[in-house]
């Protein structure tokens, strides 16, 4: 009923529906991400994402079954976001960077070489370096 009247537009039932699942859904973020201003950055942004869709959801479970679903769903981008390995850093350490800008990158990848596999070396390593000359890598001087 308090879905409905949401899918309406009504939001005083959309505040209602906000205070009733945001700590919760918080609460469940937080254990998931460790990270308290993240939990509410996913639960703000799917709260969020509700009302600006709320006239083309169908919800065929809970209101509550399909917010901790979604806040799952989340999780696991968090998880892509924050936790894993950049995708960069992955296709280089496979060698399949150059390969794969050069045949998926529409902007630039025709002009990709195996210099641009080279990140810069960062100043302070290099001034920290006080015993032998460190050059930076090749096109980064």
């Amino acid at each position: 009923m308090l879905f409905q009247a949401v899918k309406s537009g009504n939001e005083s039932a959309f505040e209602i529906l906000f205070k009733l699942c945001y700590s919760l859904l918080c609460r469940q973020a937080f254990f998931i991400t460790k990270d308290k201003m993240a939990a509410e950055e996913v639960v703000s942004n799917l709260l969020f994402k509700v009302w600006i869709k709320r006239e083309t959801i169908d919800i065929h479970t809970t209101v509550g079954d399909y917010f901790f679903l979604s806040v799952r769903i989340a999780r696991e981008l968090l998880r892509e976001l924050i936790m894993d390995e950049h995708r960069r850093y992955t296709l280089l350490r496979t060698n399949k960077w150059l390969e794969r800008t050069a045949l998926y990158n529409t902007h630039g990848g025709k002009f990709v070489a195996e210099k641009d596999r080279l990140f810069p070396i960062p100043p302070v390593v290099i001034d920290a370096n006080l015993t032998q000359d460190m050059p930076n890598n090749p096109s980064y001087n």
